[in-house]
């Protein structure tokens, strides 16, 4: 039996554990708690017993839990209530060990900076990121009783000392609640948090028919100069009767090829858990470019309403053309300091857009801006590449 002491009250993060029990042991139907509706927003509150339930063809998985008021005992990290997941009732140890650890994982992020986890009656008392460290120990075959230390302090990011994977894992369910309760108007909470609300290009994935929403990143906003880009838009692609209408300084539309791309802008930061993912999923990245992409305070996202199946690729490789034309005077600008592709969820230094953007001197789409390729075996001799990203241009990704 588990157990979480948690420093306030906090919800039951009903679908987002419902979403990573159902990612990660995927065939199970799961159900967590009795008022469990399969809502994709649902959140809900503890009861003082309830119990998670997975569905399998030849097997039925419960988890207890079981919540209770007051101190635990006087060796328990400070606390105000506690929540105890019972064993999970099925015959393999290991696979009970893995269900253990991802539902506290799930459970402690709404109390992430002071909720503590012992996995084992006298084990050590685990914070939120020893216990996303932990998913990995589980996951090579570790038992609970051998995963020990705990971290007591708060870093300056939530994901400091995270590796890229547990960074991953912490910051999509994060992600996940920070929609919920955004969504269910509990925004005050989720801010209390430190869940910043969602931008509307949140969630979006690769897509066969819809080229990726492409958001800047600066540290000052970025003024559009219309007319410029007008001017631009016809040297790129003059049979496509591009217009630029502006909104203002910062916003506005272009439209040509079919295309409509709408151009917003907010002065904040991404949220930490979206750039987190997307800094995980960039390859070769120093720290001094994740610092850099870091600081930005301002983003200008750029969504492109384009059926691409029905357009063709003629003008979907002119309306990806116009689009990164529009964006080059921008990337080149001192405040730039980084991209984040929407669809693809990759954040990528201002440089490395700037590199990629040049392919238009060549009449070229600046693939790097577009696609995302990940090297799955870096063995000399034996790499192996898989791309993201290429669909709405050619109808396929390319693994070889």
């Amino acid at each position: 039996m588990a157990v979480i002491v948690f420093s306030q009250p906090v919800s039951f993060p009903i679908a987002p554990l419902r979403e990573m029990l159902t990612k990660y042991f995927d065939s199970y139907k799961w159900r967590c708690g009795e008022n469990d509706t399969g809502a994709r927003e649902q959140m809900g509150t503890h009861s003082p017993s309830d119990v998670i339930m997975g569905r399998a063809d030849d097997d039925l998985v419960m988890i207890p839990l079981k919540a209770r008021l007051g101190r635990l005992s006087a060796d328990a990290p400070p606390h105000e209530w506690s929540l105890e997941i019972g064993t999970p009732t099925t015959d393999s140890s290991r696979l009970a060990d893995r269900m253990t650890v991802l539902v506290c994982s799930v459970l402690m992020i709404p109390d992430e900076h002071h909720a503590r986890c012992q996995l084992v009656d006298g084990g050590a008392w685990l914070s939120a990121e020893a216990i996303v460290d932990a998913l990995k120990q589980v996951g090579n075959g570790t038992a609970l009783a051998d995963i020990g230390g705990t971290t007591t302090s708060v870093p300056a990011s939530r994901y400091a000392d995270m590796s890229a994977n547990q960074a991953m894992v912490m910051a999509s369910t994060e992600e996940t609640i920070a929609r919920i309760l955004h969504e269910q108007g509990m925004g005050d909470m989720a801010e209390g948090m430190g869940f910043t609300q969602p931008p509307p290009f949140t969630g979006e994935l690769p897509q066969a028919n819809k080229l990726p929403t492409l958001v800047l990143l600066s540290t000052d906003p970025l003024f559009i100069d219309w007319a410029k880009t007008a001017e631009m838009l016809r040297a790129v692609d003059a049979e496509g009767d591009w217009q630029a209408t502006p909104d203002g300084p910062t916003s506005g539309r272009l439209t040509g090829r079919g295309a409509t791309v709408t151009i917003s802008s907010a002065n904040q930061p991404l949220p930490e858990y979206l750039m987190t993912q997307g800094l995980a999923r960039e390859h070769f990245l120093t720290a001094d470019m994740r610092a850099d992409m870091m600081r930005h305070r301002a983003w200008t996202a750029f969504e492109i309403a384009l059926d691409t199946d029905e357009a063709g690729f003629i003008d979907t490789r002119q309306t990806a053309k116009a689009v990164s034309m529009a964006m080059a005077p921008l990337v080149t600008n001192p405040s730039c300091v980084g991209m984040f592709n929407a669809g693809l969820g990759v954040a990528r230094p201002a440089a490395r857009v700037r590199d990629s953007i040049a392919a238009l001197l060549d009449n070229e789409v600046p693939i790097g801006v577009w696609i995302w390729a990940a090297p799955d075996s870096p063995v000399t001799d034996a790499v192996s590449i898989s791309t993201s990203g290429m669909r709405p241009f050619v109808g396929y990704e390319v693994e070889c």
